[in-house]
């Protein structure tokens, strides 16, 4: 006896109510098991593929300014190059006690001292302050202060005394105190 033979003992409305449950069963097991599992990982697929096409964009905008930041880096280092070259490097001191000689010996002023003081680091860059003792004239001390400004690399003057001399000998009628500071660049690593 076969399972149709069966469904036949039973009338037609239940045979029929008897197959739609089997149907809906087995619809509710593919759906599930089958269905649902696919949809909820096409779902998650679909979201993925809208990060990643998110990212391509970000990265097809940064593509597209590529040459900007190119150019931007480029100004940038042309700054700390010009940031180099006016600060420069950690100066000589040697250098700057012979350039500073130079350069007073030329408006017509003696250096009686050239004290180096403690170096001060202020970040990116640093300080040397040194204690200078001059003697000459005042116009001689302005065209110094002139060529000390007109120097390539940052240098300041700063605690400036003046006071006059009774001994005019030799063109100095005054004696002046100050301090100068060099500056120089520090490199980041």
């Amino acid at each position: 006896m076969q399972w149709t033979d069966t469904l036949e003992a039973y009338p037609a409305w239940q045979r029929y109510l008897i197959i739609a449950l089997i149907f809906i069963v087995a619809c509710s097991i593919f759906y599930y098991f089958k269905y649902r599992p696919a949809n909820e990982e096409i779902a998650k697929h679909d979201r993925r593929i809208t990060e990643l096409n998110a990212e391509i964009q970000s990265g097809l905008d940064m593509k597209d300014r590529l040459e900007e930041f190119r150019k931007e880096v480029f100004q940038l280092k042309e700054r700390m190059r010009l940031a180099e070259e006016v600060l420069g490097n950690r100066p000589n001191v040697d250098y700057l006690v012979k350039d500073m000689e130079n350069i007073a010996s030329q408006c017509g002023l003696k250096v009686e001292k050239f004290q180096p003081l403690q170096e001060i680091n202020k970040g990116f860059y640093g300080e040397i302050p040194i204690s200078l003792k001059l003697f000459g004239g005042y116009h001689e001390l302005g065209y110094f202060f002139d060529k000390v400004a007109n120097e390539a690399r940052i240098m300041n003057i700063t605690d400036l005394q003046v006071v006059g001399r009774s001994d005019q000998s030799n063109n100095t009628t005054i004696s002046a105190d100050c301090r100068l500071t060099a500056f120089w660049y520090i490199k980041q690593e």
